[in-house]
């Protein structure tokens, strides 16, 4: 039990780390990078304090009610539900921004452009928002295919 609360500690820190980001570059149009092993600003451990209370909402909900948060209950199930769901709207992000700068670096190649850097620079903005709009819409349908299977 207790490495799966690690893995899941592990988990919350990777979901908040990633879901700043995508904040910071929402917020302010750019991604800064900086040291990732860190409690300081911009590193994964920041969120300290959101991982370590939504820990202790798990624990104390566990040591109150009796389910596991690792056992095959509606308590896991919710748990499940949301981890998953952020970690796959992670990736689809991800994998979409590729997929759309693959897709501007061919076309640029095509069009014959001189300054490709300039044109990626000036569409990242574009390509980003896109990516993240198609992965809410489709998380979105996904997430609400997962609650109704909670109900049923």
């Amino acid at each position: 039990m207790f490495f799966d609360y690690v893995a899941l500690t592990f988990l919350l820190f990777f979901i908040t780390f990633f879901f700043d980001v995508f904040y910071r570059f929402l917020k302010h149009r750019e991604i800064t990078p900086r040291k990732m092993f860190t409690f300081k600003k911009g590193g994964l451990f920041e969120h300290y304090i959101i991982v370590s209370i939504v820990l202790i909402i798990i624990v104390t909900t566990q040591l109150l009610t009796g389910l596991s948060p690792f056992d095959d209950n509606i308590f896991f199930r919710i748990i499940n539900l949301i981890t998953f769901t952020s970690v796959s709207f992670i990736f689809l992000v991800f994998i979409l921004v590729f997929i759309f700068y693959f897709f501007m670096v061919v076309y640029a190649k095509i069009r014959k452009i001189e300054d490709r850097q300039n044109f990626l620079r000036t569409h990242t903005h574009r390509i980003i928002t896109s990516a993240f709009i198609i992965a809410v819409v489709f998380i979105g349908f996904w997430l609400i295919q997962g609650i109704i299977e909670l109900i049923n």
